[in-house]
């Protein structure tokens, strides 16, 4: 089967543009597979969580519900965490109307904190985006996650804990190196000064999941205000 030399190359161009969240991604994937070794699961069921949930805090999060809660409500709580990914993918819809359902699904089904990020700077005004390039970067990311997750797994029991890997410090330090490019212009900055505000208001409130969708939303609202409303 020939594969479209075009497509091949905005596959290869995503997985490059998708370099710091791949170097960000396996250690943090390999520490998330020592936790989770340590909650119990096997290698497999660690690689089967990372290809099919693919939710880091989700996961880490599961790992400390495994023995004293159920599947039910491991899967509430996971997808309470992760609705803000909801948010996510509707705000790129206009920039991937064009693609099939299908290719949607799975586009969104990859979506992540740092791929959206990736994503959202690639785009200016009335662009679209690129399917292939849109998938390298999430597929290259993906995968690096699971093989972080899975080296986890496997060499767990020589890690004499996780706390080594200051995962507190390590992922907010992968997000903010992300989204620092996007606020040379004045409404993300913005956006991004309203988004802290409503940050350590809703935390300060013990409200750390809902308090993440809230702050998108209220940011959302604001900065459109501020800046579309009065165009």
């Amino acid at each position: 089967m020939l594969v479209n030399k075009n497509t091949s190359t905005d596959f290869l161009k995503g997985c490059k543009i998708a370099f710091p969240v791949i170097i960000g991604y396996i250690p943090l994937g390999f520490a998330c597979g020592v936790v989770l070794q340590s909650a119990g699961l096997t290698v497999l069921q660690i690689a089967l969580m990372s290809l099919l949930v693919f939710a880091g805090a989700g996961q880490y999060i599961a790992a400390g519900m495994i023995v004293a809660s159920s599947p039910l409500t491991i899967g509430i709580t996971i997808f309470i965490i992760n609705l803000r990914h909801i948010l996510y993918t509707s705000s790129l819809i206009p920039y991937i109307g064009q693609w099939t359902n299908i290719r949607k699904y799975i586009f969104a089904s990859e979506i992540t904190d740092e791929t959206f990020a990736l994503h959202s700077s690639m785009l200016k005004k009335n662009e679209t985006l690129n399917y292939s390039q849109a998938m390298g970067i999430n597929i290259a990311s993906h995968s690096a996650w699971i093989i972080g997750t899975i080296l986890g797994a496997i060499l767990g029991s020589t890690i004499p804990s996780e706390e080594a890997f200051a995962i507190d410090f390590a992922l907010p330090a992968l997000f903010i190196a992300l989204i620092l490019p996007r606020l040379a212009h004045r409404p993300q900055f913005i956006a991004a000064i309203i988004a802290t505000i409503f940050t350590i208001i809703f935390t300060s409130l013990n409200m750390s999941y809902w308090g993440v969708i809230l702050t998108a939303v209220l940011t959302s609202i604001l900065t459109y205000t501020l800046f579309e409303s009065h165009r």
